[in-house]
């Protein structure tokens, strides 16, 4: 995950997009309360998929299936980063295109600068889309 988002750094920079992780949560917050607020706000949910993330009930059960919800309602869009070799093809999100390329777990790229710039790049694909998307029509 960390790769991932140093692959990013230079968009969050330039303020193109927001980055956010559970490692910004100060110590006393209510974490749940500060992941369920940028879960119902973010345009973007990543997935970064494990057997560790199936295994845990929070990840499982409130966060994917929170973000499942909110992609189903257009709201968002959900992408799994597959990170591990894992059983993940008959979870909800199996039907959603996964990154990175081929659906290759960034742990087994030779080259893991290589397998972070490929996720780093298929995310900044649905950013300008999200972007082109909402921008006002030029020709109106």
């Amino acid at each position: 995950m960390d790769e991932v988002r140093r692959q990013l750094i230079g968009y969050d920079r330039r303020k193109i997009i927001r980055k956010w992780h559970d490692r910004l949560i100060q110590p006393g917050a209510e974490w749940r309360e500060q992941i369920d607020e940028r879960l119902y706000r973010s345009d973007i949910i990543l997935l970064f998929i494990s057997s560790r993330f199936i295994e845990s009930r929070y990840c499982y059960y409130a966060e994917m299936k929170e973000a499942m919800r909110r992609h189903e309602a257009n709201e968002a869009r959900v992408i799994p980063v597959i990170l591990r070799p894992c059983l993940w093809q008959e979870e909800p999100f199996a039907r959603l295109q996964v990154l990175p390329t081929a659906a290759k777990p960034l742990s087994t790229w030779h080259n893991l600068d290589e397998g972070s710039l490929d996720v780093a790049t298929g995310i900044m694909r649905v950013v300008r889309e999200i972007i082109d998307t909402h921008a006002p029509d030029e020709a109106a």
